[in-house]
């Protein structure tokens, strides 16, 4: 297994998040487009891609209601856990 520095991971996580994004972003254009009925193919997002869209979640990736920082929604229950060992 390759070693790699910190901020090589950070950035190839947050260009995945960002990719992911852009392409949920398309799929929910396309879906609009055609008042919600199917979507070509060819954007539909990639099992990994879904994966990552699901890690991320939905206010991440359609922002919320009144604006804000969507990345401080990204605690979870065991970085909550780990906080208080």
């Amino acid at each position: 297994m390759e070693k790699r520095p910190t901020n090589k991971v950070k950035k190839k996580w947050s260009d995945m998040k960002l990719s992911t994004k852009k392409r949920v972003a398309a799929v929910k254009r396309a879906k609009e487009e055609t008042g919600g009925g199917r979507v070509d193919p060819s954007l539909e997002l990639t099992a990994f891609e879904e994966r990552v869209a699901g890690l991320i979640g939905s206010p991440s990736i359609s922002g919320i209601s009144g604006g804000g920082d969507t990345d401080a929604l990204q605690t979870t229950s065991a970085q909550v856990a780990l906080v208080r060992v």
